[in-house]
């Protein structure tokens, strides 16, 4: 699908089928995850990944996941990200949404969906 149309489509859900996302999908989104630009390409994000029942339970008690079979948690280490050097900034959370946002737009290319 053109992105376009991709983008168009994508709408947040929270209400999930309790399938199993196949492993072959969570690769695809992870590679998106690696692949994504982040600031002088430092590449600090790490990627959680949640899809077992106890896993599931913890992270559901802190945020609602609306029981999705999935769940991915973008993090940044501090201290391998970019700091503009003008004023300090730390990119972590740029580098985190832009990729937060690829996995987001993979998964529905992949036809899951996501919140």
């Amino acid at each position: 699908m053109d992105f376009l149309n991709l983008s168009k489509q994508r709408c947040s859900v929270r209400k999930y089928q309790q399938s199993e996302v196949e492993e072959s999908k969570i690769e695809q989104l992870l590679n998106v995850a690696w692949v994504a630009p982040t600031a002088a390409n430092c590449q600090p994000q790490r990627i959680l990944v949640l899809n077992n029942d106890q896993s599931l339970a913890k992270v559901n008690k802190s945020a609602n996941c609306h029981s999705a079979p999935l769940v991915m948690i973008v993090l940044v280490d501090k201290t391998s990200a970019w700091v503009r050097p003008f004023d300090r900034k730390s990119m972590t959370d740029i580098d985190a949404t832009i990729v937060a946002d690829h996995i987001i737009m993979q998964a529905e290319d992949l036809g899951l969906s996501s919140c």
